[in-house]
């Protein structure tokens, strides 16, 4: 039960946060979710990675298809890749790491406290 709160609490906190804030503010948002709730560290990074990949994919998909793909598809060319969804992989990947990681520093955190 305490995995899916924090995982709702880190995906519509952030999401909320990064519509307001600038985009690296779902790293200290993740840090504080992952620092006020009990979960193991593991548990807590693939919680992390799970709810801002899931973010960072659904944003990067609603741009795409608000674009019709054009922007990314340039974006794509632009890099040197060759198709237009392994940047939206990509985004997925690196939205999951940063997220993964922050959450997994706040665990840590609670758990330093505990001692």
């Amino acid at each position: 039960m305490m995995r899916w709160i924090l995982f709702v609490l880190v995906w519509l906190g952030s999401g909320v946060a990064s519509f307001y804030m600038p985009w690296w503010i779902i790293a200290p948002a993740a840090f504080v979710c992952g620092s006020l709730l009990p979960c193991t560290p593991g548990k807590s990074l693939a919680i992390g990675v799970f709810a801002f990949g899931l973010l960072w994919f659904s944003g990067a998909l609603y741009y795409h298809s608000l674009g019709e793909g054009i922007v990314t598809a340039r974006t794509a060319a632009l890099f040197g890749i060759a198709q237009p969804w392994l940047l939206l992989a990509a985004c997925t990947f690196i939205g999951g790491l940063i997220g993964g990681l922050a959450t997994l520093a706040g665990s840590y955190l609670r758990s330093i406290k505990s001692m």
